[in-house]
């Protein structure tokens, strides 16, 4: 994935976008991209951002955290894998679901 276009590039983008729309009321999205070396869908995605959050910075995305294995099923998981290496993850799940004692 390539970096993020810095920030001071989306806001002359952005300016310039407006600018050129106050003075002449006809300008193009499209135009303003292309001489600013950007997407048009990333001008019009940084307008709206400008328009209702007040910034052009990229969003940081959260990333997604799993739940851990308690500790039971991890020492369980660990022994089937070592008992059998090419047991399929499904499998190895399969073998867990189907002991009562576990859950």
């Amino acid at each position: 994935m390539p970096a993020p276009i810095p920030e001071w590039k989306r806001a002359n983008a952005v300016a310039d976008y407006k600018s050129r729309k106050a003075e002449d009321g006809r300008t193009s999205i499209r135009q303003v991209a292309r001489d600013h070396g950007v997407g048009e869908a990333s001008l019009k995605r940084w307008l709206w951002r400008d328009r209702e959050l007040g910034s052009v910075a990229p969003i940081r995305k959260r990333r997604r955290t799993y739940p851990k294995l308690p500790p039971v099923l991890r020492d369980e998981v660990a022994s089937i894998v070592l008992a059998e290496p090419s047991l399929r993850l499904y499998e190895v799940a399969d073998r867990i679901v189907r002991r009562p004692d576990i859950l």
